[in-house]
């Protein structure tokens, strides 16, 4: 008995220190192992509307996306015009949240037809393909406001590039589809074109450029799983090949 009493003064003395001390064996309890997130609160403004949000310091924030017939949202700033942006179009900011920044936003907008967006496939490179390819035109958080906006307008696509096929005389489509899935091996190559907004070129054994231009339903596009690009040359023998596959995307009537 005289050995064990040692051993429980220990034990009461450890625990007496853990209870005055405060701590606790486990996170997130009343202990410092979680510290619960510090929020703070933030206005958007548009015009005569706006809307209050609770953001977490040092996470990234998220706010809503606003939308304008006949424009597209450029972001949210800390100027009515100007200024410096904390959120882009999609609402999402644009780096973590820190307690120094504004609590008042405002949504600034551009007309759509000042819209512009660029993009290249096989920039740096030769592209080779046998049968078809294609390439995800993913667009930034600006496009897909103006998408969402505008469903009563029509993407203009122009579009130029080098391309080469090993058969001479190879007819190639260029077409744009809502779905990066592949299902038109059972039709001509110009019902191809007519159905995905599309133009057959016939292509020679040297590089040449070829272009076009190719006027798509905004709501099409809205209302698939993505923008995609398709290059098809209609032949399971030979290859083809391209390079500056380029495209400017604007809104239209």
């Amino acid at each position: 008995m005289r050995r064990l009493i040692p051993i429980i003064l220990s034990i009461l003395s450890i625990a007496s220190l853990l209870a005055f001390s405060g701590c606790s064996l486990f996170t997130g309890g009343s202990g410092t192992g979680n510290p619960l997130a510090q929020k703070t609160t933030i206005t958007l403004c548009d015009g005569s509307y706006s809307q209050d949000f609770e953001v977490t310091i040092g996470q990234q924030a998220k706010i809503t996306e606003l939308t304008k017939q006949g424009y597209y949202l450029t972001g949210y700033y800390d100027s009515e015009t100007g200024g410096e942006k904390y959120f882009d179009a999609s609402g999402k900011s644009t780096a973590v949240w820190s307690a120094s920044n504004p609590t008042t936003f405002y949504a600034q907008y551009k007309p759509i037809d000042e819209f512009v967006m660029t993009t290249t496939f096989a920039k740096s490179g030769t592209h080779e393909f046998s049968y078809h390819t294609h390439g995800n035109i993913t667009g930034n958080a600006e496009f897909q406001n103006a998408l969402k906006a505008n469903l009563n307008k029509k993407l203009k696509v122009e579009y130029s590039l080098n391309g080469y096929d090993s058969d001479d005389g190879e007819d190639w489509i260029v077409y744009f589809k809502n779905v990066d899935s592949y299902n038109e091996g059972n039709l001509t190559k110009d019902k191809i074109a007519s159905k995905y907004y599309g133009k057959v070129f016939i292509m020679s054994s040297s590089f040449k450029t070829i272009s076009g231009t190719a006027s798509i339903p905004a709501n099409y596009i809205y209302s698939g799983e993505g923008f995609v690009a398709f290059v098809n040359r209609g032949a399971s023998f030979g290859e083809g090949k391209f390079k500056n596959f380029n495209l400017i995307i604007t809104f239209t009537d």
